[in-house]
């Protein structure tokens, strides 16, 4: 999921559900220089390091009898640089 925020004229429940998916998501902030080819950016995924597991079912669980379910990866955060000629 892509999102640009502009953070204005939000509810106080907005606010928290836009802070709720920054922090369960991929976020990232990047810096980009005034000629366009120089960008800087930080990431990170699963910020609160939450150990959450999908729950199981699906259709393969319904026409098969096989449960599936999925654990999500750890806390993961990296920088990105990218240089464009």
């Amino acid at each position: 999921m892509i999102a640009l925020l502009k953070l204005t004229n939000l509810t106080e429940s907005m606010m928290q559900w836009c802070i709720y998916l920054m922090l369960h998501s991929i976020s990232r902030v990047a810096w980009q220089n005034e000629g366009g080819n120089i960008e800087v950016a930080l990431w990170g995924k699963n910020l609160l390091d939450e150990e959450n597991a999908s729950n199981p079912g699906g259709f393969v669980a319904d026409v098969l009898g096989a449960a599936h379910t999925a654990i999500d990866d750890p806390l993961t955060y990296g920088v990105d640089l990218r240089y464009m000629f």
